[in-house]
């Protein structure tokens, strides 16, 4: 995969699952965070299971972009110099993902997207 064009290898498979304007707004806010990257990104193989910090960082700051773009903005700052264009790309990305029918992981606010509570 290395040196080959992220897009031809990303977009026909989130488009498979999802929609053209996921994919399309995913390929680009992605790139721009590997443009931009103040250092490389971490990122867990599937088999790893669970998440790396900064995977984290990317999909908490997508869910809460919309109604909270200055979080948003302190989760990417530490991967990228200037954040503010992947905030709105993260928030297009909500948007986009919203419009296609599939939930986020964190929405904050939204009245109809109550988790219940975990007994520890």
């Amino acid at each position: 995969m290395c040196d080959e064009d992220p897009r031809e290898l990303v977009r026909p498979g989130l488009t498979h699952v999802s929609s053209k304007p996921v994919a399309s707004v995913f390929v680009a806010l992605m790139e721009h965070v590997e443009r931009n990257a103040l250092r490389s990104m971490e990122v867990h193989c599937v088999a790893c299971g669970g998440y790396s910090q900064d995977e984290q960082r990317v999909v908490l700051a997508c869910g809460v972009a919309r109604c909270a773009p200055d979080v948003a903005l302190q989760l990417l700052r530490p991967l990228v110099a200037q954040p503010e264009a992947p905030v709105l790309l993260a928030r297009t990305l909500n948007v986009a993902l919203c419009n296609a029918g599939f939930p986020m992981p964190v929405r904050m606010w939204d009245d109809d997207a109550s988790v219940p509570a975990t007994v520890h």
